[in-house]
This record gives structure tokens, sequence and C-alpha cells, in this order.
């Protein structure tokens, strides 16, 4: 099944939501810019690099689709009590995956 979501790295449509959604290591604890969404394979070979170690696994793109609702109402009540985790930018393209999610469904 397409996801119609693809790789930020190898540009490949993600096959089964088997993919993670990666942020800069450097500022996981803080405010996030912005996030890629990276395939399996491309997740392994990063992984054997020096690159892997500057990405941290935020979630799985299949904890998108499974529980999506959940995942947006947990960001809005974060915002609701001031703490703004996301960017504008990675809540659009959040935002986007959500509406791409609901297409497939």
């Amino acid at each position: 099944m397409n996801t119609f979501v693809k790789c930020d790295e190898c540009e490949k449509d993600i096959e089964n939501w088997s993919a993670n959604i990666m942020v800069d290591s450097s500022n996981f604890h803080e405010r996030i810019e912005d996030f890629q969404v990276v395939c399996k394979p491309c997740t392994r070979d990063l992984d054997s690099t020096n690159r892997g170690s500057q990405l941290h696994n935020l979630w799985e793109l299949s904890w998108l689709k499974n529980d999506y609702l959940d995942m947006e109402r947990e960001i809005f009540e974060e915002m609701s009590i001031g703490r703004k985790r996301f960017s504008h930018e990675a809540l659009l393209k959040i935002n986007n995956i959500g509406r791409k999610i609901n297409e497939t469904n």
C-alpha cells in the first residue's frame, strides 16, 4: 500500500507506513523547527554512518497512521498551555501527513 508520503533522503514513496519521523538531535529537547520522514532502508544507512547520530527518531510513521488524531490533540493541548514544541512549519508538515492519512483510510 502506498502512503503518498516520500522519504526525504531517497525521495521514494514510503510503502506500508514503514518510516521514521526524525529530528535534529541537537534540538530534540527544545523547539522542533523541522523533521524528516526517513524510510527504514535509509534509516539503516544513516545509522551506519555518523549522520545517524545527528538525528533522533521522534516517531514511527505508522504511529501517526494509527494514532494521528490522538497525537494531534496532544500537540494542540500543549500549545494551549503555552508549550510550543513545534514550529509553525513543522506543524503544517504534521498536518499535511495527517491529511494524507485521512485520504488513504
